[in-house]
């Protein structure tokens, strides 16, 4: 069974790392509308801590 997963889950939001099929990475969810709102994820607590002080 092959697994689709959302752009956002492949690549880091901050450094860009290409994030593993395994992996279950921290994610930030903004949102903007009711029906609007945007997913990040990231490699590690560092990197989302480092894209929120960025943000």
């Amino acid at each position: 069974m092959t697994s689709e997963r959302p752009e956002f889950w492949n690549y880091c939001a901050h450094c860009g790392a290409e994030l593993g099929l395994d992996d279950w990475p921290p994610v930030v969810e903004l949102v903007h509308d009711i029906d609007d709102h945007s997913i990040y994820s990231f490699c590690d607590d560092g990197c989302k801590a480092a894209w929120n002080r960025s943000e």
